[in-house]
């Protein structure tokens, strides 16, 4: 709670800095911006940002210093259309939109197979979405940044994200299970905040996003359930439920491996398809 509490007054006094500096006309365009999913607020100059829309010529910009690209917000407000990020040396991210003020983290490319980076990002609110990651004895999480071969790279605590985590090696037999809590709400079971919140997951192998997840919406709870990896399997749970601990994940995977808990999966699909 400490840790949290003092991470949000420094967050806070930031903000409070930016938001006292110069505004340009620029600042009110529609636009995305474009971060590292490994380095805390980096911006990203120079990625290409491509929106687009069947049948429909695709619109492409470029972000600047700051790591924002004006978008068209036609285009970018139709949940129909995509918007895609490219960039030298980070892998290609596709995601749905609508797209318009929000954040985008791009993964580094992976030079390993075993190798595994899990990126989460949202809108402006709840401030504080946390990424967790159980498995064996480790439980990767804002407290605990390092686990056995897995490190949570960036905390995020002011809204947009990105939470990244990064398995730099994948332990043969083990099963990982991922989640996301709402921390901001985390003493309100009827909050609804987590699931309006806009937030998506991206995994990514190598160069590759192998996997994209969209928080579901219309429920309350604040902790969303996303997905479990075994080997080349991954199962998607896609569940937002209540959790009163700040341990979840692991009192979840638990109940998970005990039998106890018994979760509908929507898709069982592998890896490498």
């Amino acid at each position: 709670m400490l840790v949290k509490t003092l991470l949000g007054t420094v967050s806070g006094l930031m903000l409070a800095v930016l938001a006292a500096g110069p505004a340009s006309a620029a600042d009110d365009s529609p636009y995305v911006q474009i971060l590292s999913a490994t380095v805390r607020d980096q911006k990203i100059a120079g990625a290409t940002v491509i929106l687009q829309r069947i049948g429909q010529q695709s619109r492409t910009a470029t972000t600047n210093a700051a790591g924002r690209a004006t978008v068209d917000p036609a285009i970018a407000n139709d949940p129909s259309a995509l918007v895609i990020v490219r960039k030298e040396g980070y892998s290609d991210l596709v995601a749905k939109c609508p797209c318009t003020g929000l954040t985008y983290a791009v993964s580094p490319v992976l030079e390993q197979l075993d190798e595994m980076r899990i990126v989460l990002n949202w809108g402006r609110n709840p401030d504080d979405l946390d990424a967790h990651l159980a498995y064996e004895n480790s439980h990767v999480f804002f407290i605990n940044k390092g686990g056995a071969d897995a490190q949570l790279d960036v905390d995020q605590t002011r809204g947009f994200g990105p939470e990244t985590i990064t398995i730099t090696r994948r332990h043969t037999g083990t099963r990982y299970i991922y989640g996301v809590q709402n921390y901001s709400d985390k003493t309100s079971p009827t909050s609804t905040g987590l699931s309006a919140s806009d937030a998506k997951v991206f995994i990514y192998v190598g160069r590759t996003l192998v996997r994209s997840y969209y928080v579901p919406k219309g429920q309350t709870g604040n902790m969303w359930t996303v997905f479990a990896i075994s080997g080349p399997t991954v199962e998607e749970r896609h569940v937002v439920g209540w959790r009163a601990s700040r341990r979840a994940i692991d009192e979840l995977a638990g109940e998970i491996e005990s039998g106890r808990l018994q979760l509908a999966l929507s898709h069982r699909r592998r890896l490498d398809d």
